[in-house]
């Protein structure tokens, strides 16, 4: 079952990267949670950009970099629901924990490292904002824009 669930995690969680929790919202009341991961997304870019070659001589640093920026604004208990569903409704809440650790380690890892390889200099575009059930937060549709290629959905 966990090589599936892995697949599906992949396959699925990619546009939950832009998910905004109610405290990172409340902190920051005057801009909306699109304008927030824009802001924070394109200051994140360019960070990528400007230390690339850095990166990727030290990929510890690279996820090191990850890690701080946006461990803080994913929801991985929430995500990791998703993406499990009816696999996950028998889960503790400890084994779904441990589910979505392994999950967003795996696409911190692997969106850090694809960020590297963006040619010119890529950029957000908001695309909307939905709320989420209960109060949960915002979901946060972008995608990132390439100077020669088509958008890539986030």
């Amino acid at each position: 079952m966990k090589p599936l669930i892995l697949s599906l995690s992949l396959a699925l969680a990619a546009p939950l990267l832009a998910t905004v929790p109610l405290p990172a919202q409340a902190q920051q009341a005057a801009a909306t949670p699109g304008q927030q991961v824009v802001a924070n997304g394109s200051r994140i870019l360019a960070t990528l950009q400007q230390r690339r070659a850095e990166f990727r001589k030290n990929p510890a640093a690279l996820r090191a970099f990850i890690d701080t920026e946006l461990r803080g604004t994913f929801d991985s208990n929430y995500a990791a629901r998703l993406v499990l569903g009816t696999h996950g409704r028998g889960a503790s809440d400890a084994d779904v924990k441990l589910f979505a650790d392994a999950m967003v380690d795996n696409l911190m890892q692997r969106y850090g490292t694809a960020l590297l390889d963006f040619e010119g200099k890529p950029r957000l575009r908001l695309k909307g904002e939905t709320a989420l059930p209960g109060g949960r937060g915002v979901k946060v549709s972008t995608e990132l824009l390439r100077d020669n290629g088509a958008p890539v959905p986030v």
